[in-house]
């Protein structure tokens, strides 16, 4: 969609979807992922990121994230998201509002970056709970890409 805009679908264990329509019992719970959002710049090394998932577990009621990070230099950044359960007719008595999570993450090379999230869960499992800690660590293999130039010519 260019450099501003981005969309994305995806899906996990569909395989278990479509065998349990032939008739076999499976205990996974096939997934699809929908994501849309955009990078605003809002100044020379400033960059506001909004953005949307909506997941949909197909035997469950689907969920949708709504996200804003602010990055800086395209070398850190920090964020908050709400998270929501959508009403089906399976679960019509579904609470509104899920769960906010704020994150953070930060590029320590330009190959490693580390990151945090704090979620805290609202309703009815809130009460139970003090919310969740997620470190991550990412890693990305750079390979260097040289491109050669057919001599033939066509």
């Amino acid at each position: 969609m260019g450099r501003t805009f981005y969309a994305g679908v995806s899906a996990s264990n569909l395989g278990s979807f479509l065998n349990s329509s032939a008739g076999t019992l499976n205990s996974s719970n096939p997934f699809i992922y929908g994501n849309l959002g955009a990078n605003l710049y809002v100044g020379h090394r400033w960059k506001l990121t909004p953005s949307t998932l909506l997941t949909y577990p197909l035997e469950d009621r689907p969920l949708v994230d709504a996200n804003l990070a602010l990055t800086y230099n395209d070398r850190m950044w920090i964020g908050a998201g709400l998270r929501t359960a959508l009403p089906s007719s399976k679960h019509p008595d579904t609470q509104s509002l899920n769960a906010v999570a704020m994150m953070a993450e930060v590029w320590i090379t330009h190959a490693i970056r580390l990151g945090y999230c704090y979620d805290y869960a609202l309703g009815r499992i809130g009460g139970m709970q003090t919310g969740s800690h997620e470190i991550s660590l990412g890693i990305t293999m750079l390979r260097e890409i040289t491109r050669i130039a057919s001599p033939r010519a066509f």
